[in-house]
C-alpha cells in the first residue's frame, strides 16, 4: 500500500518490463522513502503451476540487472552482490525443483528466522560526526549488531550502516521527516 501521490510521482518505468514493482521499490528506497513490512497479511497469494511457468529468461535477466544495479547504489560493492546472482541461478532450476524448494518447510523456517533477526527501529534518531540520522532497523552481521540508517541532513538522504554500539538512539514522538535550515542559528 502506498499513497497515490507517491505512485504518481515515481510511476512505473517503461524500461523494466516484467519487473516494474522491483524497480519502483528500489527507486523509492534510493529517494529516501521508507518501506515497511505490514505485520498482518493483507494478501493471500495462490501458488499454482503458472506461478513457476511464467518465469522467463528475459524476466530473470531483467530482475538480475535491477537488483544488481540498485544494491550497488544503496550498499556499494559488498557481499550483498551475491544475492542477485543466487536469485538469477535459481530462476534456471527445473520447474519441479523450483516449486519444491519454494514450498519447502526449510525455506519458510529460514525466511522466518532471518526476519526475526531484524528489529525495526521506528521513530528513533541519533547524531554522529555532526550529522543527524534516522535509525531504520537493527540487524546482525558477522556477530556484530548493526543499524541501517538514513542521513537526514543531506539532500540525497544516503543510507548507511553503523555499528549499534557506536550510537545512542533517541525516541521521537512521530515518524521523522526532518528539513534542516543550516543558515544562521
Amino acid at each position: 500500500m502506498m499513497k497515490t501521490a507517491l505512485l504518481k510521482e515515481f510511476g512505473y518505468s517503461e524500461n523494466t518490463k516484467c519487473n516494474e514493482d522491483i524497480d519502483l521499490w528500489f527507486r523509492l528506497l534510493r529517494a529516501g522513502h521508507r518501506i515497511r513490512t505490514l505485520q498482518e497479511p493483507v494478501l493471500r497469494f495462490r501458488i499454482t503451476d503458472g506461478t513457476f511457468s511464467r518465469r522467463s529468461v528475459f524476466k530473470a535477466l531483467s530482475e538480475f540487472s535491477i537488483y544488481s544495479k540498485n544494491l550497488r547504489k544503496i550498499n556499494g560493492v559488498s557481499w550483498n552482490g551475491i544475492l542477485p546472482l543466487a536469485r538469477l541461478a535459481s530462476r534456471f532450476f527445473p520447474r519441479t525443483l523450483s516449486r519444491k524448494l519454494y514450498l519447502s518447510q526449510k525455506r519458510r523456517n529460514l525466511f522466518k528466522e532471518n526476519l526475526m533477526k531484524i528489529t525495526s527501529l521506528n521513530n528513533q534518531v541519533f547524531a554522529k560526526n555532526g550529522h543527524i540520522y534516522e535509525a531504520l532497523f537493527q540487524f546482525e552481521e558477522n556477530g556484530v549488531q548493526m543499524i541501517k540508517t538514513v542521513q537526514l541532513d543531506s539532500p540525497s538522504k544516503p543510507v548507511v550502516e553503523v555499528p549499534a554500539d557506536e550510537v545512542q538512539l533517541f525516541k521521537t514522538n512521530e515518524s521523522v521527516d526532518v528539513s534542516l535550515n543550516m543558515g544562521k542559528l
